[in-house]
């Protein structure tokens, strides 16, 4: 393999990994305010219930305090048993986890095209590169593996988003004049 195929490799590869982040950072946000507003639902559900239960029993009778304490009891039930069933706190950590997993392997192809940068594209790459790539390569599938299925809608608009990322990137290197070291 030359220089300039293990570029390419290592340039899809970042970007597979920049997209991959893009989806798990959203992902982990959007679970991780659902986990919370689940708690906070419970907590406050259980404390109304149990202000109203109080302010029932000095009534003696059944009264609209004692429907309004029943209602929310029951409320208060449906909201603890969805915050056991729905595992939305795991469902951010996994998220979270995958996010540093494809941040790290982003870091390490990142550190790899810098060094292949410095070579002759035409030329092949040495051994310990060769080997950089391969495992490099068999981490992707390993985290790969660990995703969970992405809704295409989902995957196309951070798919696109990047896209104009790097477009507008590349535009901002062709209007800036190229870096020339000072002359003494």
């Amino acid at each position: 393999m030359t220089h300039s195929a293990g570029l390419d490799l290592a340039h899809r590869a970042i970007f597979l990994c920049r997209m991959n982040q893009d989806i798990h950072s959203e992902k982990k946000g959007r679970y991780g305010f659902w986990d919370r507003a689940l708690r906070i639902g419970v907590g406050f559900l259980a404390v109304l219930s149990l202000t109203l239960s109080v302010i029932s029993c000095f009534q003696g009778v059944w009264s609209v305090w004692s429907w309004l304490s029943a209602g929310f009891s029951g409320l208060s039930a449906i909201a603890a048993i969805t915050l056991n069933v729905v595992p939305a706190g795991d469902w951010e950590k996994h998220h979270l986890d995958l996010f540093r997993r494809w941040t790290s392997l982003r870091r390490r192809w990142e550190n790899l095209q810098l060094r292949m940068e410095s070579c002759d594209p035409n030329t092949d790459v040495d051994r310990y590169q060769r080997d950089e790539l391969e495992e490099l390569s068999a981490e992707k599938h390993y985290i790969e593996a660990d995703e969970p299925t992405v809704d295409d809608a989902v995957r196309e608009k951070h798919y696109k988003r990047l896209c104009a990322i790097y477009a507008a990137e590349k535009a901002q290197e062709a209007e800036s004049p190229p870096a020339v070291a000072p002359t003494t």
